[in-house]
Formats: structure tokens, C-alpha cells, sequence
């Protein structure tokens, strides 16, 4: 047989193998002495309240594991609809500097457009004079 045989187990699983049967020796020596020492009632405090704690540990692991589950769902079904729908394109807008006819920069805003190379003529400065009307607040 080969030193790398996958049957025989490695000198790190021996040691933890070793650590671990200490350990649990040591814990039930540790038992037998302190219940040796300790009166009826004052095991019956300490067994009480080992099983008080094992049953409140029991229901909020499994609440844990319910709300990490439900989190990972939730998640991944977020990124499966990121990944379903596309991103939306940005708006453009193309501003010229003149020369054609210009459209308005918001379609909903109906601004009538005046052709003009520059300065109004006379006719559409007049025109646009009589439809504005300015009233001063606060002069006597």
C-alpha cells in the first residue's frame, strides 16, 4: 500500500478525532463530579434551566432559517427579474444652434414659433407687444 491511501485517515482528522474524544471525556467527568457535589435541588435548578435554554434555542434556529430562506428567495427572485427586463434607454435630446425649424424642447408645451432670422420685423414685434400686458404692483 501507498502512503496516500484514501483509506486510512489523515494525521489532522487523527488529532481532531483524539481532541474531540477528549473533550467529551472531560465533559462527563466534569458531569459526574459536579452532580456528585451539588444537592437535589440545586441539580434540579441547573437541569431546568439547561432545557430552558435548549428550548428556546430549538424554535429560534428554525425561525433563523426560515427568515435566511425567505431573504435568499426574495433575492433571488429580484435578480432574475433584473435580469428579465432591460434596462430603460436615457432620453436624448439634440439641441441645434439654428437654421431649420426648431422643435419645441417640451412637445406639450405649445409655444407658437416665430420665423425670424434675428430681430423681429416690425409687424410681428408690434403684434407680439399687444398681447403682453404688464400691470406695476406698488407705484402711486
Amino acid at each position: 500500500m501507498s502512503k496516500t491511501d484514501s483509506s486510512t485517515p489523515s494525521t489532522r482528522a487523527r488529532i481532531a478525532n483524539f481532541l474531540l474524544l477528549c473533550g467529551m471525556l472531560a465533559a462527563v467527568t466534569f458531569t459526574v463530579v459536579i452532580t456528585q457535589r451539588l444537592s437535589d435541588d440545586a441539580l434540579s435548578l441547573v437541569l431546568g434551566i439547561a432545557i430552558g435554554v435548549v428550548a428556546l434555542l430549538i424554535p429560534s434556529l428554525a425561525v433563523g432559517g426560515l427568515l435566511y430562506l425567505a431573504t435568499r428567495m426574495v433575492e433571488a427572485r429580484s435578480a432574475g427579474r433584473a435580469r428579465s427586463t432591460p434596462a430603460p434607454q436615457p432620453q436624448v435630446v439634440v439641441l441645434s444652434p439654428g437654421g431649420a425649424q426648431q422643435q419645441p424642447a417640451f412637445p406639450w408645451a405649445s409655444v407658437p414659433q416665430l420665423q425670424h432670422s434675428g430681430a423681429l420685423e416690425g409687424s410681428q414685434y408690434q403684434a407680439a407687444a399687444q398681447r403682453r400686458t404688464f400691470t406695476v404692483i406698488g407705484e402711486e
